[in-house]
Order: structure tokens, then C-alpha cells, then sequence
């Protein structure tokens, strides 16, 4: 999954010029609690996620990549429990802040 949001960024960057990620910027963990995928980057502030518009494009990556994957997952394995992620943002100081959630629930 990693992989397939670094593809995405990477190709979103090529369109429009934002800055890559750098390998190992994002990380994904699962919420079994929350039944959540919470996808997160590492930021400085200066880097390529420091403005409002990037954090938009990088929530969007999420969103887009991630609902893909879950719903396919969820076809694939009547287990699977994550119908939902949140994107969010580490910040060098300690800092963190979400950026995006949603559900990918067809209801």
C-alpha cells in the first residue's frame, strides 16, 4: 500500500510540480479499534508538505489510492475490517495533525 501512495504522489508531482516525498516519508499503520488505515508523513515544515495545498493534495492521494485498496481487500477477504483511514502529519517539533478521514463504506 505504501508503495501504491508513494506511485501516486510521485505521479501527482509529475503533473504538477510538487515536491516528491523522499523514500520512507510515508507510513501506514491499522487501527483495529477504529477498523481505520491511518497513513502518516513526516514533516519539517519546510519540506514538500509545509503548505495547505499540498497537505489537500496528499489527504486526496489518500483518499483516492486508499478507498481502492480497502474496498478491493474487503472483496478479496471477507475479514477484512478497515473501511476507513485518516491521513495525517508529524511535525519535527512533536507536533501532530490530521489532515483527512473518511469512510469508504458503501452503505
Amino acid at each position: 500500500m505504501v508503495k501504491a501512495l508513494d506511485a501516486a504522489w510521485d505521479a501527482r508531482s509529475a503533473e504538477s510540480g510538487l515536491e516528491p516525498l523522499g523514500d520512507g516519508n510515508l507510513q501506514l499503520g491499522f487501527d483495529p479499534v477504529e477498523k481505520a488505515m491511518d497513513v502518516w508523513a513526516h514533516e519539517d515544515g519546510y519540506g514538500p508538505l509545509g503548505g495547505r495545498a499540498q497537505q489537500s493534495h496528499l489527504r486526496d492521494v489518500v483518499e483516492k489510492t486508499g478507498y481502492g485498496r480497502l474496498l478491493a481487500e474487503a472483496e478479496r477477504n471477507g475479514q477484512w475490517r478497515y473501511d476507513r483511514y485518516v491521513a495525517a502529519l508529524y511535525w519535527a517539533d512533536g507536533e501532530r495533525m490530521i489532515i483527512g478521514s473518511g469512510s469508504c463504506r458503501q452503505d
